[in-house]
């Protein structure tokens, strides 16, 4: 059951959003305050889906809670929908640059279009959870998104899969950057220039002439036919890479001509530059024959975690070689170590690898430590990696602290039995076969 939590210090925005919401699904579970602390203890405890923050509202304390959220990676699991005005554009653009915000929304445009942006990010709400806690041996997440010629669900959709990537490692926050950007240019595109059918110099003599491509795109879509064209959003995620084919219902985009024309590097245009962008994020660009269809590949980085929970950065970082012994099985478990970088192997009494751990795992020997006894296996670096070092009295100053880490450890300890499961399942069937 999805739950989302709304903060604002304007009761009748409280209001109208929470009618929104029920209305758009009446099973929701929605917390509605204008309290700071409160709306801090919901996002620790009840772990809301989604986060509406208001910043235009006047005496705002929405920076101050974007900042306890940057803070703590563990924290950044819930989608925000961040709402803001004129007055305070500028200084909302610098402070929640590095967060995970989902979709600015302007504050003029909340009636007319969250209910929209609301369902999209609740039906794709299982994407935006900090991290997959039950990840099968091989990971493999694939979907499609099917979009109208709205800028607005282009940048949703784009926000949507880089803060997964981002907040699953596959990409540091410097490349989730980039990669918005190249897919919301591509996506663009798609609406632009496939399903609008807009020209290169029609573009250009419109942005010469003041007009934004909003307007542009408003007065191709005010055609039914054209309003009707869909963009597709195939996306497929694995270990090493992630792929994308974005594909339009348009008569096709000459993104040859598009090409030559981006070797011109003297020639200095309002716009253009999309394909050009694009092509140095990914590791390939293509186009179908038609120019209506483009795939989009890009490399994920290796065994790194992008940020390490406040609590746990002042504790000691040990760095191990290949083949380095983590512990050996029979060890005292008097420590708790969280995955910064590297691979770790699991080896049974056998001296058989039974698992391999990376920072997609968070922890290495939790439930040995928990439980106060002997390691149950031994565990070697398989690749150069970096362990932090946690004692008992450090974790649970830290539960202490933040006592919504022990939800998430036992969330990780249902994964990990889960694994198992899986494991043990699959040695059943052969034994049986």
């Amino acid at each position: 059951m999805n739950k989302i939590l709304i903060v604002s210090s304007d009761e009748k925005t409280l209001k109208n959003i929470t009618e929104t919401a029920l209305g758009l699904d009446s099973s929701l579970i929605v917390f509605a305050t204008g309290d700071r602390d409160e709306a801090l203890e919901i996002l620790n405890y009840d772990l809301p889906s989604v986060s509406i923050l208001d910043f235009s509202a006047s005496g705002s304390d929405m920076y101050w809670l974007i900042e306890k959220i940057n803070e703590d990676p563990w924290l950044r699991y819930s989608g925000i929908i961040a709402l803001y005005n004129e007055k305070r554009e500028s200084e909302f653009a610098g402070k929640v640059k590095n967060s995970n915000i989902i979709c600015p929304l302007h504050i003029n445009y909340l009636a007319g279009r969250l209910n929209n942006i609301l369902k999209i990010v609740l039906d794709n709400s299982h994407m935006l959870f900090q991290r997959e806690f039950q990840h099968h041996l091989s990971f493999s997440v694939a979907g499609s998104f099917v979009m109208d010629n709205d800028p607005l669900q282009v940048n949703v959709f784009a926000n949507i899969i880089t803060n997964y990537l981002i907040n699953n490692n596959f990409i540091d926050m410097r490349r989730r950057d980039n990669i918005r950007i190249a897919l919301v240019e591509i996506l663009m595109n798609a609406v632009e220039h496939g399903n609008c059918g807009i020209t290169f110099e029609e573009k250009t003599a419109g942005l010469l002439a003041g007009r934004s491509i909003f307007d542009l795109i408003g007065e191709k879509t005010a055609d039914p036919q054209i309003a009707g064209r869909k963009v597709f959003f195939d996306y497929k995620i694995e270990t090493g890479q992630s792929s994308f084919i974005i594909k339009d219902e348009g008569a096709g985009f000459d993104w040859q001509a598009a090409m030559k024309r981006k070797q011109d590097t003297g020639v200095i245009l309002p716009h253009g530059r999309g394909i050009l962008i694009t092509s140095e994020v990914a590791s390939r660009l293509s186009y179908n024959q038609k120019g209506n269809e483009a795939t989009l590949v890009i490399e994920h980085q290796k065994n790194r975690t992008n940020l390490v929970p406040d609590l746990f950065r002042d504790t000691q970082e040990i760095f191990f070689n290949q083949g380095d012994i983590v512990f050996r099985r029979g060890d005292k478990s008097n420590y708790l170590f969280y995955i910064v970088n590297g691979e770790f192997a699991v080896f049974n009494q056998s001296q058989k690898i039974i698992d391999v751990l990376s920072p997609r795992d968070i922890f290495i020997g939790e439930m040995s430590f928990l439980l106060d006894d002997h390691r149950t296996a031994t565990v070697k670096a398989r690749t150069q990696g970096t362990l932090i070092k946690i004692s008992k009295v450090d974790f649970i100053r830290a539960i202490k602290k933040q006592p919504y880490y022990a939800l998430f450890l036992a969330r990780l300890l249902a994964g990990r039995l889960n694994k198992m499961n899986i494991q043990y399942e699959k040695y059943d069937q052969k034994v049986i076969t």
